[in-house]
């Protein structure tokens, strides 16, 4: 491995470590996720200050140069990342999913209880009007003094 290559890693590693902290501090960076990268940092960081075990494992892998096998491991687990990602955006679709149907129901009953004390209303001035008499005019008499303030009904 190049001595410029072990640079790139080493202020790479660096730079994402500084990020990784500074959103941490910023509590924007849940702590699974900030694992994961840290020990992406690590394993750059041993990758560019122990340059034998990268040649080691490329000869394991079966790469020609632990340059490309460096390349495929950060791309392996960057996939390996992405993976994880879509597995976590589609159980929180699913969450959101479910929370939506949750406050359509909640709201449709309170529309339905909402409905409920007019209908109420409406049959208790019904239930009025027949214990009054049960006729039409006692009825009109007690839905205009309803409407109309100081209007007696049946002459009280």
């Amino acid at each position: 491995m190049t001595a410029t290559l072990r640079i790139i890693l080493v202020l790479i590693s660096c730079v994402t470590a500084f990020c990784i902290v500074r959103k941490i501090r910023q509590s924007s960076l849940q702590i699974e996720d900030s694992l994961f990268w840290i020990c992406f940092v690590a394993i750059l960081l041993i990758f560019s200050i122990f340059p034998q075990v990268p040649t080691f494992l490329s000869g394991i892998v079966g790469t020609m140069a632990p340059v490309n096998f460096i390349y495929l491991l950060i791309i392996f687990l960057l996939i390996v990342q992405l993976f994880r990602m879509t597995v976590h955006q589609s159980q929180l679709e699913a969450k959101l999913r479910s929370l939506i149907q949750e406050i359509a129901m909640d709201r449709n009953e309170q529309e339905k209880a909402e409905e409920k004390p007019e209908a109420f209303s409406r049959t208790s001035a019904s239930e009025c009007g027949e214990n009054r008499g049960g006729n039409a005019e006692s009825m009109k008499n007690a839905e205009s003094a309803e409407t109309k303030p100081g209007l007696e009904v049946d002459g009280r």
